[in-house]
């Protein structure tokens, strides 16, 4: 047992720095199936004030988010194992001790109640201390409001990325968009109002962008997407999607506003336009206060212009 969690945990430290939580649930949750007789496996996490599902079954890995959570009212919220149904529940406490998240799993047939315990048991111990090791790497460079990678994440990450594509001669480009008209929902609505729609706004961007490329909250209404190995013209291309995405997009409709909002961006790509990290951010940030100027709404890329206009 010592040595088969020894292998788990030298996976996680490895790749907690490195890997999102989905893509780093999914490498583990592959590992565990595969060295136990399990038949599906969901990991269920609560983030913010949602709940989110994170499933392998036979049919492949998925995420959802979920209304409420599958579990009945009667669920554990002890720190023992329990069975509903055909699945048994895990609860697993991350930092502080604090309850958010359920391992569910189902065996196979022909598992025996004393091979289950001794699953249950590692299981236990390595998915709890996945939750910590990863709220604990994450707690600095993910924003609370949205679940976006943070400011200081995005700075870092541009930096290393710029370090790393300039050695091995590669590209990639900056998307950087503000969120039209917030101002006018804090006014009207309330702040409590403008936060529910940067939350919806980071869940619209989180689910619409590459599994490959990067997005975080660069600061109040503006947001950064990295789009890897990807020259101007094509990154115009996806601005082009996303702001048409959000202009059709119903904001707060869960509490009655159906409001409609729009965005403006600006593209900087690497190496074309810059090759450090603040150059990049500036540049890109430039070409969107020119679609400010415009009208908002828009997307455009940078040029010598943006200089002359500053």
């Amino acid at each position: 047992m010592s040595s088969l969690l020894r292998f788990f945990f030298d996976t996680l430290r490895t790749q907690i720095h490195t890997e999102n939580l989905e893509s780093l649930l999914e490498n583990i949750m592959r590992k565990a199936t595969d060295t136990f007789p399990v038949s599906s496996l969901r990991f269920l996490y609560n983030i913010g004030d949602e709940l989110w599902e994170f499933s392998l079954t036979p049919q492949g890995f998925r995420r959802q988010s979920l209304q409420a959570s599958p579990l009945s009212e009667s669920s554990p919220t002890t720190a023992e194992s329990n069975s509903v149904g055909a699945e048994t529940v895990i609860p697993l406490r991350g930092e502080n001790d604090y309850q958010r998240a359920y391992l569910v799993l189902s065996f196979e047939e022909s598992t025996g109640e004393e091979r289950k315990q001794e699953i249950l048991e590692m299981l236990d111990v390595l998915f709890t201390t996945f939750l910590r090791l990863y709220e604990s790497a994450n707690l600095s460079i993910i924003d609370e409001l949205t679940g976006l990678y943070n400011n200081r994440y995005l700075k870092a990450y541009l930096e290393q990325e710029s370090e790393r594509s300039l050695r091995y001669h590669d590209f990639f480009s900056v998307i950087f968009l503000d969120l039209d008209g917030l101002k006018a929902v804090n006014d009207n609505y309330g702040h409590i109002y403008g936060a529910r729609t940067l939350k919806e706004m980071g869940a619209l961007l989180r689910d619409y962008i590459r599994s490959s490329d990067v997005v975080g909250r660069f600061g109040g209404d503006e947001f950064i997407i990295v789009a890897f190995r990807v020259k101007k013209k094509q990154a115009k291309m996806i601005a082009e999607r996303i702001r048409l995405r959000i202009k059709d997009h119903l904001f707060l409709q869960n509490l009655g506003l159906n409001l409609r909002l729009t965005a403006s961006f600006g593209i900087a790509s690497f190496p074309e336009d810059a090759q450090e990290m603040e150059d990049l951010i500036n540049k890109a940030d430039q070409a969107m206060y020119r679609v400010k100027k415009r009208g908002k709404d828009g997307v455009e890329c940078y040029s010598e212009e943006d200089e002359k206009e500053d």
